[in-house]
């Protein structure tokens, strides 16, 4: 991994890619019960391309679903019950590129099945709810799968099961009260991010059994489970920015696992916060916080390394550094008499060490030093009578209080014209605050056609600036004088948009 950066920062944004299933002119929309009183009779009597739309209810039936089809509930996974009966798989997707949305899934069999059992590639399984099921989502040597934004919860196995698939997307669920939350056995490449996973009586996310690398688990919140994050005889794995706190075992535990990088985690209220075991050597173990765990780390038999591996540039106490950087140990004891935010003495590790404790947890080594702020409106293009959502965000990323001043101005290039909304506005941003303002704005009915601008900007020295643009459409413009009309009316955004900024007061 390169060390041309300051610290190690996945911010692992999933694009959610939704394929075309079938051509527009040949797809139809199919409803049950209206067209087919059962899901399973839509199914079979679907093209593929084929939305299939179910409205509320309860229907108790175990779907095999052999056709690249889109299935999803009128509205939403509270209205919409598949129920298994207690037999079998409840849902199961036999070719790829289906999509499964918006349905309670429940009841499977007691041994080994699913309630959606995934043994084809690419599809996606989005906003369920699936519950009292052995497995709730298992995939069998599946590939290039989304799985976003479900429930999953109180199943009497793992919430999500992946065996010999890779390539996947699990994103933003939530994963609780199940055996093991997510489990990956013999898979490899799967991204594992931004979900909850709480509750579960074993493990909240288990890689076992060898042949699982590759794998990025970043941006979880993993906590109150049996253990917070296992890996048993795994290797190459990215564990990196998750939130790993009040498990009731160990938060980060490795066993026979060797070069894996942690980084950026904050462990924290675990019984332990890392343990690493049989052999689990060659990994690289820097910029996390371990806080008031029973005991913050165990190594046995195992030689690791504890602190980036490359140089970093820093800022601590107002001052920039530059060194190794090692972990947040919360009950360090050593001291810092250079002031550079790195303890004098090694924080001794069993028959290991961490060469370049921090004093403080790791966030605060890369805190900018200014407020800044930032704009977005919701879409790009408005018509007349559209409600624009104006987002205006204002940040103090620092330890103390920062007064400034605030300017919001609309710029209309194609006329050369600017409104100012607000100016010179005094503001008193508390330490590390962050807060978003949401405006709505009915937009006037005019005439003119433009490209507009939102301007917004920080300043009492250094200015933090940004800008969100956006297209108006109006009726037809017409020639000649009509443009000094045109020009007129658009002094009417002025007007509405003052009236629009009640939100943005002075925080204290």
């Amino acid at each position: 991994m390169s060390g041309n950066i300051k610290h190690l920062v996945f911010s692992v944004c999933v694009a959610f890619v939704l394929c075309a299933f079938a051509s527009v002119a040949s797809a139809r929309t199919i409803y049950v019960p209206d067209d087919y009183a059962r899901i399973q009779w839509a199914i079979d009597n679907a093209s593929a391309g084929d939305i299939i739309i179910v409205r509320d209810g309860i229907y108790y039936e175990n779907l095999k679903v052999d056709k690249k089809l889109t299935i999803k509930s009128e509205n939403g996974s509270d209205n919409c019950i598949v129920d298994g009966g207690g037999s079998g798989d409840v849902i199961t997707l036999n070719v790829d590129g289906i999509t499964i949305e918006g349905f309670t899934v429940r009841n499977s069999g007691s041994s080994w099945d699913a309630g959606i059992e995934v043994v084809s590639n690419a599809n996606k399984i989005a906003y369920n709810c699936i519950t009292n099921n052995y497995y709730g989502i298992y995939l069998y040597s599946s590939s290039n799968n989304t799985i976003a934004n479900n429930n999953i919860s109180s199943n009497n196995g793992d919430g999500i099961h992946l065996y010999k698939s890779s390539n996947n997307i699990i994103a933003n669920n939530t994963v609780s009260n199940n055996d093991d939350g997510i489990c990956l056995l013999g898979s490899s490449n799967n991204t594992i991010a931004n979900n909850t996973v709480s509750s579960n009586n074993g493990i909240g996310i288990y890689t076992y059994l060898g042949l699982s690398s590759n794998n990025i688990i970043a941006n979880n919140t993993v906590s109150n489970n049996g253990e917070g994050i296992y890996l048993h005889y795994s290797s190459n794995n990215i564990i990196a920015n998750n939130i790993i706190s009040s498990n009731n075992g160990i938060g980060i535990e490795f066993h026979s696992s060797s070069s894996n990088t942690i980084a950026n985690n904050t462990v924290s209220n675990n019984d332990h916060g890392i343990e690493l075991h049989s052999s689990s050597s060659n990994n690289i173990i820097y910029l996390n916080n371990f806080i008031n765990n029973t005991d913050n780390v165990n190594s046995l038999g195992s030689i690791n390394i504890w602190n980036s591996t490359e140089k970093i540039t820093y800022t601590y106490n107002g001052k920039q550094h530059t060194n190794y950087l090692g972990n947040y140990w919360s009950d360090y004891t050593g001291s810092d008499e250079d002031g550079d935010g790195i303890g004098d003495i090694p924080y001794s590790i069993d028959s290991d060490k961490d060469n370049y404790p921090l004093m403080r947890p790791f966030e605060y080594y890369f805190v900018p030093e200014e407020p800044k702020v930032s704009i977005s409106t919701d879409k790009y293009e408005y018509r007349a009578g559209d409600l624009m959502l104006i987002n205006i965000t204002f940040e103090n990323p620092t330890d103390e209080r920062k007064s400034v001043k605030f300017l919001w101005r609309l710029d209309i290039p194609d006329y050369n014209l600017s409104f100012t909304v607000i100016n010179n506005k005094s503001l008193l941003l508390p330490p590390e605050f962050k807060r978003t303002f949401v405006i709505s704005w009915r937009l006037p009915k005019l005439s003119a056609s433009f490209n507009a601008s939102w301007y917004v900007a920080l300043y009492n020295g250094v200015i933090s600036e940004d800008t969100a643009d956006w297209r108006y459409i109006g009726a037809k413009k017409k020639e000649g004088r009509e443009i000094a009309r045109d020009i007129a009316e658009l002094r009417e955004i002025e007007r509405s948009a003052l009236q629009s900024v009640n939100l943005i007061k002075s925080e204290g």
